[in-house]
């Protein structure tokens, strides 16, 4: 009797023993779980993983001579208008001033014809004028004074208008001798030469 009672006291202390273990383990395994689930999140995420290296070519930048700022191209210029020239009275050439691809203004001299044969028609008729002009006055006051009849003054008034138109058609026949430039340019072709005689309606330039 009393033999068996001390042997199930040493079987519920070791039963007790074990539960106890047990115990003592489950209770760790539930505060570990507790303490995980109360770490931030970030704390409890896995480490991220590292991009693999890249690879980097490296150039090396040589420097370049510089440029030309300017270049040279093959062109052919043409002019935007081309003017022809003429000689507007006949007669021979007696100078020309610019050389053929010359830049020239308008009103610049091209062509001087001769005007030996015209100056002295031009004496002639401006001497006529004045003469037919004294007439005119003269007859004028004579009508005035009743001492000659207004067909005398109207004959002087023929006159004088006659002489008048000669003298201005020589005068412009000796204008016209000196050919001018129309516009400004370039003088591409010079048709003519010095002592060369031209007609009127000749190109010229």
């Amino acid at each position: 009797m009393g033999v068996q009672s001390t042997k199930n006291n040493k079987t519920n202390n070791n039963w007790l023993r074990r539960n106890a273990i047990k115990a003592i383990i489950i209770l760790a395994a539930i505060g570990i779980l507790t303490a995980i689930m109360k770490m931030p999140a970030k704390k409890r995420e896995a480490p991220a993983t590292e991009a693999p290296p890249v690879n980097v070519k490296v150039m090396t930048v040589t420097a370049q001579p510089e440029l030309a700022d300017t270049f040279d191209l093959p062109a052919v210029v043409e002019p935007n208008r081309i003017v022809m020239v003429s000689a507007e009275v006949g007669g021979r050439i007696e100078s020309i001033p610019p050389e053929e691809g010359s830049k020239i203004r308008a009103g610049d001299l091209l062509i001087k014809l001769n005007t030996d044969l015209i100056l002295p028609d031009f004496e002639s008729a401006k001497a006529q004028v004045d003469r037919d002009q004294i007439e005119f006055d003269r007859m004028t006051n004579l009508v005035k004074e009743s001492a000659t009849t207004q067909r005398d003054l109207d004959n002087a008034t023929s006159q004088l208008a006659i002489s008048k138109a000669r003298f201005e058609g020589i005068r412009a026949r000796l204008e016209r001798a000196s050919i001018f430039a129309p516009t400004a340019g370039v003088l591409n072709d010079l048709l003519v030469e010095e002592g060369e005689y031209v007609d009127t309606g000749n190109p010229v330039a």
